[in-house]
Order: C-alpha cells, then structure tokens, then sequence
C-alpha cells in the first residue's frame, strides 16, 4: 500500500447514573490517523490494520478541489440534519425501540420503513464530494437540552435537571454511516442533541476524542471552522453559543464566535478565488414549523452579517422538515421566490433552507402554513427545490442568478465569469424517491465551476441557493 502511519488512539471514558440506582460505565476507543500534504481532488487509498494481524478491506476517498480556477470542475455535496440511527444500540442489554433510535414514528408517518437508512441511501447513490450535517448528530442524548446525564432504559422522561444519555448509541451510529463515510468527508456542527454534558469542554469533550474537526475557527467553539472547495467556501457554526430558545450554551464563546464569524465571512467575500459562500448550523433563523420555529438569538447573533457578506445559501436543521424560504434582506424577503423564479442574490438576499428530516421524525407547520405556502412540503411528503445560475451575459446582465425549481439535487452548470469576476452557475433540484416511495429530504447539490477557483479539502455550496431545516 506504500506509506504507513501509526494511528492515534483516544480514549473516551463514561460514567453516569443509572436509574436503577447504580452506575453506567463505558470505555470506548477512537482511531485518528491524520495525512496531510496530498494533492488535490485525487483518490488516496487505504486500509486498517492492527497489531494482531488484523486488516482491513482497501478503501478510498478523495481529498480536496483546489483553490486554482484552471482546476475547477463539477462537484456535489449532500446535507441534511437530525440524523440519529434506525437501530436500537446492544448496550446496555434489553433497550426497548424507539428510546434511543429514531423508530418512534407515529401512524401516519410509515414506522415500519427504515427512513434513516432510506435517506443515508439517498446520500451514497449520490456520490457526493463531500457531505455537511447541520447537527444533531447521533442522539445519544435523547433529550437535547444539555443538562447533566443520566442513563434510562425506558421512554419516561429522566428526573427533573437531568437529559437521557446513552453513550453506546454512538457505536451503533458510526457503523450505520460507514459505508459513506468511509469513503466520503462527513463535516459535522453541533445541535442541542450534542450538548453531552457527561463531558467536559460544554459538552463537546465527547466529540473531541470521536470526530476530527477542522479546528480553525474560535479557540472555544470546537465545531465552528471552514473550509473551501473550489470557488466555494463553507463555514461552520455553533447556534449552541448564540440560541434565545436552549440557554445551556449560549454565550459560552464570549463573543468570540460572533467575531470569528464577521472576520472570516469578510476575508471569503474579499478573496477574489472565491465565489460563493455557504453557512450551515442547526438552530433555525427563519422556520414555520409548530415546534422550535424560529431563534432570535441567531437571527439577532448572524443575519445581519450575511445580509453584509452577501452569503448565498445558510443551511438549518433543528425542525423536522424541509422549508425554503424567499431570498431575504434586512429580516424581510424581498421577493417570491416561487419554483423556476430567478434569484439575484446580490441585491435579492440569502436563500436559508431548512432541511431536519435525516431520519428523526417529522414535526408539523403552524396552522395555515400549509395552505398559504404550497411549496412547502408535508410529513408524508418532502419536496426540495432546484437553483439554477447563470451568466449575466447570457440573461440579463444583473449579476449571478438563481433559478428555483422543483428538484431535490443541485446542480450548477459553469458559465463565463461575470464581469464582477465570479463564476455563475445553474441550480436544478427534482424530488428523488426512496426505496419505500416516499419522497426524501436530503438536499444534494452538483455543481460545475466556471474559472472561479477555490481550494482546500471538502468544502462547496453554491451562491443562491435554498434553505434546508432540520431539529
């Protein structure tokens, strides 16, 4: 295979309450093997192997579009949010369906079908570059209000100042998405189900020993960061520090996040390299659902600086369903932004999508909400939404372009660049199907580069898009 590395070995022990009046103990052991200095948008393969003579089956995985506009091409990612797992977790021994997995689904919502793994098929048969989950990750705590752990095999509800906590869910969660990610960058942020309290660090310690964030965004706020891929640069951010709803972190950054984000969002308008900019976190700016709704904090924390870097798209989990919403200015849209409409995100504003249906199940719309906006979907029936850019000077002279239509993949089409030096592309979403027959929620995004470069590893979104949402 050529090189080997030695692997780094973390070490994550658990030990909380049981409501049986003992202890629950767990050690489990994470392997991180960093390589760094690959060229870009190449397949690099790979195999496990282990002192006892152990070895893994041959993989690959591909690293980064680079930054250079003379090697852009078309890439896709996938997103969604509010994931969790179809499968009841072994351990401890007798868990009852539906406590600590997603199989809680009421009548009307089809309980019999595997809709995590429905949705998780979606996303392989898409062979994304890359995929972006806006929280809410494994829910192992059950929860999601970040109060100090405790173990419960049942479905009532943990004493008062207490969240269920099962640290083992995350041992059923990482099979269930290996064969994607596997092969395929997963880029995580927090939602409120990953507070895990039983760890220090906010809650996130847990995160730190099991996943590998990018780590360059504000020392505090482990799962803020970007990256960019191509002529699109994605950021990461942490609605944990800034949400009015669950206080439990919020503030925890001490501004700093807030600050980071302003900085960062201002350097990627700047970067001539850069087209296209993509926000993703869990609490929603802008929702209709009957449950959490909307978050002022975020809103107040965020808005006005996307409003000021002119981002393209901003991606929300948090509600359990999939929304769009009109391009928006100032806290108001500016225009409709109905199926097959052209957005100009320049002076028309930011798309935020709502996409939280990953497999948890589905929450309802206020009342009213369903009939006054059709292009919402239903808990039986998810519709996404396509964008289409293109050139000014093949349209209208105005600027990029967006083109909404009823479509559940992206894909961007290069064109010219536009005279204000970035690329324009065309956005087409159409609903795909699981293997059950229902409509999906998951988002995927293809996209062709024009010359508008961009680099790193992982990273892509496309200007003007739609808003996803997720709990």
């Amino acid at each position: 295979m050529g090189a080997t590395v030695e692997a780094e070995v973390r070490n994550l022990v658990t030990q909380i309450p049981h409501s049986d009046g003992g202890v629950l103990a767990a050690e489990q052991f994470y392997a991180h093997v960093p390589v760094d200095g690959l060229p870009g948008r190449m397949p690099h393969f790979y195999r496990w192997r282990s002192e006892d003579g152990f070895a893994a089956d041959v993989l690959s995985a591909a690293t980064a579009m680079p930054s250079t506009r003379d090697a852009m091409g078309p890439f896709r990612f996938t997103m969604m949010g509010d994931q969790g797992t179809d499968d009841t977790p072994l351990l401890p021994p007798g868990l009852v369906r539906g406590v600590y997995d997603d199989s809680y689904y009421k009548p009307d919502n089809d309980p019999a079908v595997s809709h995590t793994d429905n949705v998780l098929n979606q996303i392989i048969a898409s062979r994304p570059d890359f995929h972006v989950l806006a929280g809410d990750i494994a829910y192992a705590d059950a929860s999601g209000f970040g109060k100090p752990a405790t173990f419960m095999p049942s479905a009532a509800n943990p004493p008062t100042g207490f969240d269920k906590f099962n640290p083992y869910v995350w041992d059923v969660y990482f099979g269930s998405i290996e064969a994607s990610a596997s092969t395929t960058p997963w880029m995580f942020a927090t939602g409120n189900h990953d507070m895990e309290a039983a760890y220090p660090t906010h809650g996130y310690g847990g995160h730190l020993a099991r996943l590998d964030f990018p780590r360059n965004g504000p020392a505090a706020c482990p799962s803020v960061y970007s990256f960019t891929y191509g002529n699109v640069a994605v950021l990461s951010l942490d609605a944990n520090d800034v949400s009015y709803e669950i206080r439990t972190n919020t503030g925890y950054s001490a501004g700093t996040q807030n600050t980071w984000v302003e900085r960062t969002l201002a350097a990627h308008r700047a970067n001539p390299d850069i087209d296209f900019i993509v926000c993703f976190f869990h609490h929603c700016a802008y929702s209709t659902t009957a449950a959490h709704a909307s978050d002022g904090g975020v809103r107040a924390a965020w808005c006005r600086l996307f409003d000021r870097y002119q981002v393209d798209i901003v991606l929300q989990g948090h509600n359990h369903v999939f929304e769009r919403t009109d391009p928006i200015r100032a806290d108001a849209p500016t225009t409709v932004g109905a199926d097959n409409a052209i957005v100009y995100p320049d002076t028309d504003g930011t798309v935020y999508y709502t996409v939280g249906c990953a497999g948890r199940p589905r929450y309802n719309f206020q009342t009213g909400e369903l009939g006054k906006l059709p292009r919402k979907c239903t808990r039986r029936h998810l519709r996404s939404r396509q964008l289409r850019l293109d050139s000014p000077r093949s349209q209208t002279g105005r600027g990029r372009q967006l083109v909404a239509g009823a479509v559940q993949q992206l894909c961007l089409h290069p064109c010219r660049c536009t005279p204000r030096g970035r690329s324009s592309a065309k956005w087409t979403w159409w609903p795909s199907t699981n293997t059950a027959g229902n409509s999906t929620n998951s988002p995927t995004v293809a996209r062709s580069a024009c010359d508008s470069p961009a680099s790193h590893c992982r990273s892509a979104a496309r200007r003007r898009s739609r808003p996803s949402s997720a709990d």
